[in-house]
């Protein structure tokens, strides 16, 4: 079959833009065009239960209002991230400001990588957390404490997920800020956070779904939650996998989707 080639229209519209780029159908234009496809299979199903995988510092890179956004017009019915998106989500919220400082280190801020936050925010979420653990007790699942952050937040993704009641995981939680403050927490009061049923949860909604897709941003844990979750029903019908990992390292990251079928 001939390769197409790309035909841009002054009045091409993004829509027509990926339409173009399918058609054109090889390297990374033909994979962002069935990608395009994909999601508006998922999207205009009913049928289909959308998870969204978010590994790394997504937040802090400026994507926080997007998952608010995904979550508030029911495009995604679960959320998997890392304890990173989950601190930024709450610091942008509680007023900290990212800003960039470049590729080094500056006194009075954390750093992620070109990314910069003032410690007083830092500070701030510090305070939060203590208010948010003094009114918990008991075995607590990560979803239902990411809840009641998000309740007492004035935005972010946090703040939409317990709005809308999508559940978030976040399997790697102790590897976070959250998770410090939580083991301090337990010290001395009766805390404990329960990831076990993290996963009787995800499990049920996963069993309970007619057609499963996930949009997997980066990989990591909340990757590999999410497909090891979607094969207690036999794998994922659709997914799309954004990632500037490899396949040479053996890493889950950079692992292509199809070497899902082999777990």
């Amino acid at each position: 079959m001939k390769r197409e080639t790309f035909r841009y229209r002054g009045d091409m519209d993004l829509d027509g833009f990926l339409r173009e780029m399918e058609r054109v159908g090889v390297l990374g234009a033909g994979r962002l065009g069935r990608a395009a496809r994909i999601l508006e299979k998922m999207w205009s199903s009913d049928d289909v239960t959308v998870l969204l995988t978010v590994a790394g510092p997504a937040v802090a890179g400026g994507l926080g209002e997007l998952f608010e956004r995904l979550i508030r017009e029911g495009l995604v019915d679960a959320v998997i991230t890392s304890g990173a998106n989950v601190v930024h989500d709450a610091l942008e919220a509680l007023g900290g400001i990212h800003v960039c400082l470049g590729e080094r280190n500056v006194d009075g801020y954390g750093r992620v990588h070109d990314t910069h936050i003032p410690t007083e925010a830092f500070e701030e979420f510090e305070r939060f957390m203590r208010e948010v653990l003094s009114d918990l007790s008991g075995r607590v699942s990560c979803r239902e404490l990411l809840w009641e952050m998000g309740k007492r937040l004035e935005s972010g993704f946090l703040r939409a997920a317990a709005d809308e009641e999508v559940p978030i995981y976040s399997p790697g939680i102790l590897d976070s800020m959250v998770g410090l403050h939580v083991w301090i927490h337990s010290q001395d009061h009766d805390f404990h956070l329960d990831l076990v049923d993290d996963m009787h949860h995800l499990a049920d909604l996963v069993f309970e779904a007619e057609e499963l897709g996930a949009i997997i941003l980066g990989g990591s844990v909340p990757k590999h939650f999410a497909m090891g979750a979607a094969m207690l029903r036999g794998g994922l019908d659709y997914a799309v996998q954004i990632t500037m990992d490899r396949p040479e390292t053996g890493s889950l990251s950079g692992a292509p989707l199809e070497e899902g079928k082999s777990w």
